[in-house]
This record gives C-alpha cells, structure tokens and sequence, in this order.
C-alpha cells in the first residue's frame, strides 16, 4: 500500500472501523463507568453529540455554582490535587498502564492494524503535498 494513494473509500472504512471498535468502545466504557448506558441508536449518537460540543467549548477557568455548597471545595482540592507531582506521576502512570493495555489487546486485530496504517498513509500523503 505504501506506492499507492489512500483513496477516500479507503480513509473512510478504515476511520469508520477505528471509530467503532475503538473510540466508541472508550468513550462508552468510560460513560459506562458513570452509570450512564445509552439505550438507543439515537441517544448514543446525541452523546457523541454532546462530547463534540464539550470538546469545542471554551470554559475558561472554572467557576463553583452558587447552589451546591460543595463545589467550592471540590474544585479547591482539585486544583491542589491536579497540581502535586505525584498526582501527576499517578495519572501519567495511570494513563500510560491504560494506552499499553488497549495496545495490547488490539494488537491481535489485524483490520485494525491495517487501519492504523492507511490513515497514517493518508496523513503523510498530506503532508507530502
């Protein structure tokens, strides 16, 4: 595949492919974990929806809500929580055991792996122009 051009077919089946068996399994496992399971078609994608707009926002700095009287600590001690060394060391630690645990599981994927490449085929394709 390396001589050839990465149609845009090609760039889509293997987006798709990675949207479903990776990013979606981790973005609902993780919603899961929350207690929240969506229970349609239509409410999984109003959750993609939602995370889309999450991801574009701009909150600035946070800001504790006048009516729970707990906030103002919570967001105190996240701040003081997020900004230790260890508590950093912790989540990149915590982070990294994650990545090479999804790694490898799935490494034994071939269609995968195969996806992986062509859209990294497709991005240097790109940059090459």
């Amino acid at each position: 595949m390396s001589n050839q051009l990465v149609t845009q077919e090609q760039y889509t089946q293997a987006y798709d492919l990675l949207h479903e068996n990776v990013h979606s399994r981790a973005f609902f496992g993780k919603l899961a974990s929350y207690g929240i399971v969506p229970q349609t078609e239509d409410e999984a994608n109003e959750l993609f929806k939602i995370a889309a707009h999450l991801d574009d926002a701009d909150f600035g700095e946070k800001q504790a809500s006048a009516g729970n009287r707990f906030s103002a600590a919570s967001h105190g001690l996240e701040g003081v929580y997020n900004d230790t060394p260890g508590a950093q060391q912790q989540r990149q630690a915590a982070e990294y055991q994650s990545v090479k645990q999804a790694a490898h599981e799935l490494q034994k994927h071939d269609d995968i792996y195969d996806a992986v490449l062509t859209l990294k085929l497709a991005e240097a394709q790109l940059a090459a122009t």
